[in-house]
């Protein structure tokens, strides 16, 4: 099992790499990030471009909603021994983008 850290979670975590290509298959905006300076790069590119466009949007919320639902993923693996699964993480971040 891989060392749990920062980057293992929000970058490195198989799971997480999937929803990353998953977020770049549905906004063909961000690509895989190596770094969480990268990721934050991408962040302040949509920014300073002053995105407002749906799209623009769309892809600043996604970015939190992957890491939020990594999050929580976590928080319940560790505490509720659940198991997770990478559709479940996907309609997560979806539910959080409608909410």
């Amino acid at each position: 099992m891989a060392e749990e850290n920062v980057p293992h979670l929000f970058l490195e975590c198989p799971l997480v790499r999937l929803l990353w290509r998953r977020l770049k298959e549905a906004t063909g905006i961000f690509d895989q990030f190596d770094t969480l300076d990268g990721l934050w790069e991408a962040g302040r590119r949509l920014k300073r471009r002053g995105d407002q466009s749906v799209m623009g949007k769309i892809s600043q919320s996604f970015v939190l909603a992957v890491l939020w639902t990594m999050w929580l993923a976590r928080t319940h693996r560790i505490f509720r021994n659940t198991s997770i699964y990478f559709e479940n993480l996907w309609e997560s971040v979806v539910y959080f983008i409608k909410r």
